[in-house]
């Protein structure tokens, strides 16, 4: 107990207050309301059989969209805000005869952002691969997924129970 603290309580052991002068000095860091972060989260719901090159992957399940900026009819991320952002994607697949095999890019308004490649060439296998990119981005600014535009794409992306293809993104600041 320290001069300037206020005794209260019922007489079962004291409590101990702060001034309010006291309580002035307290520093205290400043933190956005969780509410209102920006923060998204999709996933696939179903296979992509041989997707083809350039193709958007939509994913079509959200599990957080805090600000409605996910559109899982278009498979796009739309930034509501100036930001530095942070974006994850984690891409699932198996085997066709010619083995499983693909690069996928995440896109900020047509421009590549991010690159990952899925391999697995004796077909026992599923593959599971993951990028992370950290993007400074103005408020409009599209991002998505796709597959490589040029990369010849073997096998069939997966999302079931046994692993998520999915995207996330949240605002950092």
């Amino acid at each position: 107990m320290k001069f300037g603290d206020e005794i209260i309580g019922n007489g079962k052991g004291p409590k101990i207050q702060n001034t309010p002068a006291q309580e002035s000095k307290v520093k205290r860091p400043l933190r956005r309301n969780f509410n209102e972060a920006t923060t998204f989260c999709a996933h696939l719901s179903h296979y992509e059989y041989r997707p083809s090159n350039s193709k958007i992957i939509i994913f079509d399940t959200e599990t957080e969209d805090n600000h409605g900026t996910y559109n899982k009819y278009s498979g796009t991320f739309i930034a509501p805000e100036d930001g530095l952002y942070g974006f994850v994607y984690t891409i699932r697949m198996a085997c066709t005869s010619s083995g499983a095999s693909g690069s996928f890019e995440l896109i900020r308004n047509d421009n590549v952002q991010s690159v990952i490649y899925v391999g697995e060439t004796g077909c026992e296998h599923q593959e599971t691969a993951s990028g992370f990119v950290i993007v400074q981005s103005r408020k409009g600014d599209t991002f998505y997924v796709r597959t490589h535009s040029s990369f010849p794409m073997h096998g069939h992306v997966l999302s079931d129970s046994n692993g998520r293809t999915s995207f996330c993104g949240w605002l950092i600041r």
